[in-house]
């Protein structure tokens, strides 16, 4: 079971579903009070969604607006894994250097799932995919 994640988004944005990747955060964060609540939990290069929006509402010197607290989870991300893996309630990882990406669009090595990191499969969403790595399964993910 993943902890809990709190954090504040602009009140244009908070709301159940909204996702996004956290980029880092930036200099004018760093003499916020809030700071730690606003980015503590937060891993560069993550993906997020809102799963709810709090009540409480802080000033964000950052977007220099009010901004809500809402929890978060992880977000699901789709990767092809070998057949044999696609299996649901199985965990994977990608390995670094594992092979060779086929493009932006790569399933396989996509830019969303970290290298070592434990994803566990929530879905099947096409059996049989063919790729240069050979016959793979198109799954939903979620990191564990």
């Amino acid at each position: 079971m993943n902890p809990k994640i709190y954090s504040t988004v602009s009140r244009y944005v908070a709301r159940n579903g909204y996702s996004f990747k956290f980029l880092g955060s930036n200099d004018i964060c760093k003499s916020c009070k809030t700071m730690k609540t606003c980015l503590g939990r937060l891993e560069d290069g993550e993906q997020y969604s809102v799963i709810s929006v709090g009540k409480n509402r802080v000033k964000c010197i950052l977007l220099e607006e009010e901004s809500v607290v809402v929890q978060l989870q992880l977000s699901n991300r789709i990767l092809a894994v070998n057949n044999k893996s696609a299996v649901i309630g199985t965990i994977v990882k990608l390995n670094e250097g594992g092979g060779e990406a086929c493009g932006a669009e790569c399933k396989c090595f996509p830019t969303n799932v970290k290298p070592n990191r434990k994803y566990m499969i929530k879905r099947i969403i096409q059996k049989v995919f063919d790729c240069p790595l050979g016959s793979r399964s198109i799954v939903e993910v979620e990191p564990v």
